[in-house]
């Protein structure tokens, strides 16, 4: 199970191994607790947990925010119906669990700094900086730069020009310069500017955090962190202006940069802006996924069909999207992951195998931050080529048709002539206004 405060999930379980005769033996392990009686090394086992989802509401599934069932032995015997707000059982000698289904929302919501109708909205924006030993230079230079504000590029430098591009001029250019780097760089890899022997790389990510509440409140949290040679190095407290050794190798630098105490503050400052830059950016990013589903015939089965969802366009780049069947979520979903397009937006695809001789409603189900509510897209039942290979089938056919055909005409033909001359040598002839009979053969 995900370790994610935004969808936790509990299981409460209970396993025993049975023999008769035994005495039981109860031991925890794992968080579960386990009873057993054997015998003679014979073990009858078996199993029963109650198991339980809890989304935000934001996020939630057809089900509902909370979706639990109980399972004994692999099979059902217990759920909860959200549309009457109370437990379903197979037997009333199923004790219900410990805690409601308000509890559970409760804990949620905690977890996830949300409300009961609305969970707190989150933003980045962070420049990040990578910096090389010359001998190791990638092609953009030693030094490569960019700003980044909610997953989408919005500033970088150009070693050609030697100068910041940005999207919007409100956005500060980071503390230090392109220089700057280059000389910590050959100062932590004992290198001079023109040769070193091996590889260095030198990282630093410095932004912000930015969650705004339902309540109107917000939370910022600013950080500087650097890397060196692919390891944490060193990291900035702005409350305490001091930096933190992430690294044995960084107590130098720390003890060196604790004691410039001019540029903590100025960086300090700088963080504080973070909150604006994001604002720029998130007032006006925002576009809804245009969504499309279609089918196309199985490739490995022909008794198949893959049924896709595509959404594309959408910003911000986090969307949930999932097909559905008579609204519920189909299982075995194939996701291509949310990935960039060339203008900034993104793009999701997520397919499943349905067979070609389906019943029910197939839609795609998508919730994006730009929609007022989650979107419902039908699928059309149609399948893109499935008909196609019908008319290969007719267009190979229709040749081994024509010859059946012609083979009849002429036998049909043949058959006929022979009855007309039939009818010629038995009834007669007239020629020459004479009418004459011949009398040589019969006709069957």
């Amino acid at each position: 199970m995900k370790n994610d405060p935004s969808h936790p999930q509990i299981m409460q379980e209970a396993r025993y191994a049975h023999v008769p005769n035994g005495d039981p033996l109860i031991l925890r392990k794992n968080d579960k607790f386990l009873r057993q009686k054997q015998l003679d090394g014979a073990l009858e086992k078996h199993h029963f947990c109650y198991m339980f989802s809890v989304l935000t509401v934001k996020a939630q599934i057809s089900l509902g925010p909370w979706a639990s069932v109980a399972v004994c032995d692999d099979k059902q015997v217990a759920y909860y119906s959200n549309e009457d707000k109370k437990w379903i059982r197979e037997s009333l000698t199923i004790d219900e669990p410990p805690d409601s289904r308000d509890w559970y929302l409760h804990q949620l919501n905690t977890l996830s700094s949300c409300t009961v109708s609305q969970c707190s909205e989150k933003h980045h924006f962070c420049y990040m900086f990578s910096v090389l030993t010359v001998k190791a230079q990638i092609s953009l230079g030693p030094w490569a730069s960019v700003a980044v504000c909610d997953d989408k590029q919005v500033a970088y430098y150009s070693n050609e020009d030697k100068k910041w591009i940005r999207e919007s001029l409100t956005i500060d250019e980071p503390p230090d310069s392109r220089d700057w780097y280059l000389h910590q760089l050959n100062t932590l890899s004992s290198c001079t500017v023109s040769q070193c022997s091996e590889l260095h790389v030198l990282q630093r990510m410095v932004g912000c955090d930015l969650v705004n509440f339902p309540d109107g409140t917000m939370n910022l949290t600013v950080f500087d962190e650097y890397g060196f040679d692919g390891e944490d190095f060193i990291a900035f407290n702005s409350d305490a202006l001091q930096w933190i050794d992430k690294n044995p190798k960084a107590k130098e630098t720390k003890m060196k940069w604790d004691l410039q105490t001019g540029r903590n503050k100025f960086i300090k400052k700088y963080l504080n802006n973070c909150m604006n830059w994001i604002s720029t950016f998130n007032n006006t990013k925002k576009n809804s996924p245009d969504v499309r589903v279609f089918a196309r015939k199985a490739p490995d089965d022909h008794s198949k069909m893959v049924l896709s969802c595509l959404a594309t366009g959408f910003y911000p780049r986090d969307i949930e999207m999932n097909i559905r069947l008579n609204k519920i979520n189909i299982q075995n979903q194939i996701s291509s992951g949310i990935r960039p397009n060339g203008d900034g937006s993104f793009q999701l695809r997520t397919s499943v195998k349905i067979d070609r001789n389906h019943e029910g409603s197939y839609d795609c189900f998508v919730i994006h931050s730009s929609l007022t509510e989650p979107a419902s897209i039908k699928w059309d039942g149609i399948c893109i080529n499935c008909e196609t290979e019908f008319l290969w089938l007719v267009i190979a056919g229709a040749p081994v048709l024509i010859i059946v055909l012609t083979v009849i005409a002429c036998i049909y033909k043949k058959k006929r002539s022979n009855d007309l001359i039939c009818s010629s040598e038995y009834y007669g002839e007239v020629r020459n206004g004479s009418e004459q009979f011949s009398h040589g053969r019969g006709c069957d």
